[in-house]
């Protein structure tokens, strides 16, 4: 996770906004982990448009947040997080899962190479 690089104004920010999301409860229960390999997960609480991992994060009045790491780490600066470890394992999962995929999508390809026909083009020699 990135660090938290942020200024007093937006942490003030920050605060707010997940105090008036979290209402009077302390904590925020995390209920999906999403992983974006092409980089289009946006982050509710920085405005981040091309975060890869994205966590969802429900209140007592079940509304959704969805933050990146860095939100993730001013959450739990603020509030109490239930369920973020599950979900933490799951990102993993998921990431090694695409890895996986990128490594097979590979092998496969350099299969269907290897396995290609090759032609060869006889010409004939100018005389």
């Amino acid at each position: 996770m990135p660090s938290m690089n942020l200024s007093p104004q937006q942490r003030e920010s920050f605060q707010q906004k997940l105090s008036v999301f979290a209402g009077a409860s302390r904590s925020l229960e995390c209920i999906h982990a999403h992983f974006f390999p092409d980089r289009k997960g946006q982050c509710d609480l920085t405005n981040s448009k091309d975060e890869e991992e994205i966590y969802v994060f429900k209140n007592t009045a079940q509304q959704t947040i969805k933050l990146g790491p860095q939100g993730v780490l001013v959450l739990a600066n603020i509030l109490d997080m239930v369920g973020y470890k599950t979900q933490f394992e799951k990102m993993k999962q998921l990431k090694k899962e695409h890895k996986n995929k990128l490594l097979e999508q590979e092998q496969a390809l350099e299969e269907k190479r290897k396995s290609s026909s090759k032609k060869v083009v006889l010409r004939k020699r100018r005389s």
